[in-house]
């Protein structure tokens, strides 16, 4: 049937993007025939005719009639159709990646090596911490997640860094302990909303403005919550449910007459062979000139601020590189920012001991 189908295609199939790379087709060569039957097995598995079908009616068993997980490996469906992202952040929530004495105090060292630097440049740095969807909706995780009594990295670095590192540390996680986080984070995917990430930088602004008095004090009322119909997650394609789980986003925009302009102008260089070239340097001005000037090192989390943050400063840049959360002394050489936020996302604080240097 199977065969039959991928030539006559009597059987409509089901289209999804499951958020994965597929295999490519491997080219037949008789110099590397131990390698070729391994290669093609991977590519027909990810392309076989009526795939699409076949994964929905697994999901719709799995979730419908055995009340199973369909992809347990990546990702975990909690409660209301909440979905959770897998790769590093279950490690995390559980504490199953502390940090090593050692580890600890290299990310304090390198925290502090670039503070030096920035402060070289009358800039000043902060550390920013961004919470995963486990720390910030436990709520919704199914009866088989539980919380280990035993504190996870993130506890860890900032407990450590707080007591032996210079960097202002700033903890977006405190932000929703004490608040109702239901629509802050998508329920399809394991990224905050824009409201969400208003709430959660609001928190970095208060913060900075100890230090920046001239940065204003918007609320949420100063801004209209504009709906923006989204029809997938990042991890709905890995239960095979693109398309089937909808949601709104709330993006906000602002109600003052206040604008702020994108620079259409790279001023840094960025490798041709970035598959994010085009997400690499983002500016906005605002011309508002009694306000500083910020560089934010960003995760695709902080890509959601794009919409309100700029109007809190007089020139924002965002800079993202592919996840590594350099120093990026030869961007901050041009920008001349008079403040520096490394934004990072709690299941990746790793990568700053990993790409340091490089």
């Amino acid at each position: 049937m199977l065969a039959s189908n991928h030539f006559l295609h009597l059987i409509p199939d089901k289209s999804y993007d499951e958020n994965k790379q597929k295999a490519q087709k491997p080219n037949f060569d008789l110099k590397k025939l131990d390698a070729f039957p391994k290669a093609y097995d991977n590519y027909y598995r990810d392309h076989f005719s009526l795939r699409g079908l076949f994964l929905d009616i697994n999901r719709t068993l799995k979730t419908q009639v055995f009340k199973t997980q369909v992809n347990p490996e990546r990702v975990i469906q909690g409660k209301d159709n909440h979905l959770y992202n897998v790769d590093k952040e279950l490690d995390l929530y559980l504490a199953k990646n502390r940090f090593t004495d050692e580890e600890l105090k290299s990310f304090a060292s390198i925290l502090m090596e670039r503070q030096e630097y920035y402060k070289s440049k009358n800039a000043d740095f902060y550390f920013v911490i961004l919470p995963t969807k486990y720390t910030a909706e436990p709520q919704y995780l199914p009866w088989f997640v539980f919380k280990p009594e035993e504190k996870n990295r993130s506890h860890q670095l900032v407990d450590y860094l707080k007591k032996n590192c210079s960097v202002p540390i700033i903890d977006v996680r405190e932000a929703f302990n004490s608040i109702d986080t239901d629509s802050l984070y998508f329920k399809f995917d394991n990224h905050w909303s824009a409201y969400g990430s208003f709430v959660g930088y609001q928190y970095v602004i208060d913060a900075l403005r100890k230090d920046h008095p001239s940065l204003p004090n918007y609320k949420i009322s100063d801004f209209e919550l504009e709906p923006k119909f989204r029809e997938n997650g990042n991890l709905s394609g890995a239960i095979a449910a693109r398309g089937t789980f909808t949601e709104y986003d709330y993006i906000p925009k602002a109600k003052f007459t206040s604008k702020f302009i994108e620079s259409d102008t790279l001023i840094h260089d960025v490798n041709p062979d970035n598959p994010y070239k085009d997400e690499f340097q983002m500016s906005y001005t605002s011309g508002e000139t009694n306000r500083p000037n910020v560089l934010i090192i960003r995760d695709s989390y902080t890509r959601s601020t794009i919409d309100f943050l700029p109007h809190y400063f007089n020139r924002c840049t965002y800079i993202f590189d592919e996840w590594h959360y350099g120093e990026n002394q030869d961007i901050t050489e041009k920008e001349n920012p008079d403040i520096v936020l490394l934004s990072v996302l709690e299941s990746l604080t790793h990568n700053v001991l990993q790409f340091n240097g490089q």
